[in-house]
């Protein structure tokens, strides 16, 4: 595994997201919402900064995400992408499961969907990129 590093981008939209997904006001919903919350961290390759494509890459992935059945709080599913300099994926890897397939299955749909990403910037010299997503459930 490349070494992570740059800056992590944490979905602070999670409660939209969650509101879209549960606002069906079903028992069910409702507690399984009382129990925690999706959220979706992003890391780069160590000495990547481009702030503006990370958001891109981000916003991309969390409006492919749909978000399924979620593993136990405190858990998560982390996919790791390589991006090609032209935004294509060039592939993805379930690097860790979350304990909930439908979650995890979820992850990893969310990251392909998303793709084509934007093109690498210049400033990035390497052929491609390394990204972890890491789709957690967490405690409110």
């Amino acid at each position: 595994m490349k070494q992570r590093g740059g800056i992590g981008i944490t979905l602070m939209a999670g409660a939209a997201l969650l509101m879209t997904c549960w606002a069906h006001g079903t028992a069910a919903s409702e507690a399984l919402q009382a129990k925690g919350s999706p959220r979706l961290n992003i890391y780069f390759n160590k000495g990547f900064n481009d702030t503006a494509w990370q958001k891109a890459a981000f916003d991309k992935v969390a409006k492919s995400w749909v978000i399924a059945t979620p593993p136990d709080v405190g858990k998560q599913a982390v996919v790791i992408a390589n991006i090609a300099r032209d935004g294509k994926l060039l592939d993805t890897k379930l690097n860790l499961e979350s304990g909930s397939a439908d979650w995890d299955k979820a992850a990893v749909d969310g990251v392909k969907k998303a793709a084509p990403y934007p093109a690498l910037p210049r400033s990035w010299t390497a052929s491609s990129l390394e990204a972890h997503f890491h789709f957690a459930f967490s405690a409110q």
